[in-house]
């Protein structure tokens, strides 16, 4: 028999500049296959037989993973900023729709969903009335922080507003 487990992930990535590290983690994401194991039983009670068993029977763990894009910046300025940003934020909304033909077609990879949001402040501690879904994830990612500037101590207090932050709104209870 198959013992089948849904697991399911929900990461957000903040303060990504272009987008490019977000389709990457999409990417590598929907890449993942999904884990076939077996389980190990208890010792056989036959004397002299100490070896342990497994079911002979595959568990299969099916893992969907819902991503969260995020940017300080507003579209329009990514857009600006950036002359790839076009291509790239219709690639990573793409891998909604690849998720969807996937799960059409029983694939054995990870199932991936996506969402981008702009304007973003990923060390705003409290939650904010425009995005109220921005808040408990499993996995906070936060790529390259930096305020632009050579300034140590500046940097030193930013990263410590940003773990507070991830704390109290980004990160699950416990997570």
């Amino acid at each position: 028999y198959f013992l089948i487990m849904a697991k399911q992930l929900s990461y957000i990535l903040l303060g990504d500049g272009d987008f490019t590290y977000s389709l990457d983690m999409c990417r590598f994401l929907a890449a993942l296959p999904d884990h076939h194991s077996s389980l190990p039983c208890a010792p056989s009670t036959k004397s002299g037989d100490d070896s342990k068993a497994t079911i002979s029977s595959n568990i299969m763990t099916h893992h969907h993973h819902d991503v969260t894009c995020t940017g300080v910046d507003t579209s329009q300025e990514v857009k600006r900023k950036y002359k790839d940003a076009d291509f790239i934020l219709t690639n990573i909304q793409s891998i909604n729709k690849r998720a969807n033909n996937i799960e059409q077609q029983q694939s054995s990879k990870s199932r991936v969903t996506t969402k981008i949001v702009h304007g973003v402040n990923a060390v705003q501690s409290t939650l904010d009335d425009d995005y109220p879904s921005l808040q408990h994830f499993d996995h906070v990612l936060f790529h390259h922080p930096h305020l632009g500037i050579e300034d140590a101590q500046l940097h030193k207090r930013f990263l410590l507003h940003f773990f507070h932050a991830a704390t109290r709104r980004w990160m699950k209870p416990n997570g």
